[in-house]
């Protein structure tokens, strides 16, 4: 079953704001994109190509200019009242800048129980219960539900991030940059947590980063972008991805080797 359906999508922006007359560059000519239920989609490419622009449509942030982004058949420009709210809980997002996505004042528990308070009515015996619970999911004990942002480490509170985005039971994650903040054995720690949720719970991930390395860890297909639009898509297996595009070959190549090759 397709959850995701992106058609045609046309995106751009008009340089010195909306009232000048500057010129205008096109971020996104047409990309097309299926995220299918269960299914973990990488989209991969260099920065500035679009594509956390077209997290931010999908998360129905901003409008496209053309195209259609729909969910389970339906566009999302045309979901009004309850079916914007149940698609709002369903399509939940980790940003790469996690210290900027919650409130420094609140408590860990506080900032989890957010969506539940948003789409829930529970006691608060009840919500503390599923702080504790949703903690202990993304390995933190649910002691930690009375810390601040200020007294976590960067790994500790990108799982409290991911805590509160799964906190609603959503279908669909987005996760922008999700791990590229973090030093390399947080992104490690993190990966595998990523992919346990995924497998546990069934949710369908668009994993949107610029490193050909950790999207071959977590996701079975990938989407190359450049300038613009999809390229290619490929299938991944042993962790390398099987493509003819010259797209993947220039992100692989800017990888660093594994261990330094020795001169003959």
């Amino acid at each position: 079953m397709t959850l995701l359906h992106v058609t045609g999508v046309t995106k751009g922006y008009r340089q010195g704001g909306m009232f000048a007359n500057g010129r205008r560059t096109e971020v996104l000519c047409g990309v097309d994109l299926r995220l299918d239920k269960g299914y973990c989609l990488g989209l991969v490419g260099r920065s500035g190509c679009g594509k956390s622009t077209l997290g931010r449509l999908i998360l129905g942030l901003e409008r496209p200019d053309a195209g259609s982004i729909a969910y389970k058949g339906r566009d999302i420009q045309s979901l009004r009242g309850a079916s914007w709210r149940e698609y709002r809980r369903n399509v939940q997002v980790v940003f790469q800048n996690f210290l900027g996505a919650v409130n420094p004042r609140l408590t860990a528990g506080a900032i989890i129980a957010e969506p539940l308070d948003n789409f829930e009515r529970l006691t608060r015996a009840e919500l503390a219960r599923r702080v504790g619970s949703l903690l202990e999911r993304v390995g933190l004990p649910p002691a930690f539900a009375a810390k601040r942002p200020g007294q976590l480490s960067g790994g500790q509170l990108q799982r409290v991030c991911i805590a509160r985005a799964m906190a609603p039971s959503p279908e669909v994650l987005v996760l922008d940059e999700a791990v590229s903040s973090l030093d390399m054995l947080a992104q490690a720690q993190i990966m595998d947590l990523l992919a346990g949720l995924g497998r546990d719970s069934g949710v369908s991930c668009l994993f949107i980063s610029h490193d050909l390395r950790v999207v071959a860890r977590l996701c079975g297909e990938a989407a190359v972008m450049r300038h613009g639009r999809i390229v290619e898509q490929a299938c991944c297996s042993g962790g390398r991805f099987h493509h003819c595009d010259t797209g993947f070959a220039e992100l692989a190549g800017a990888l660093l080797p594994s261990r330094p090759r020795l001169p003959c």
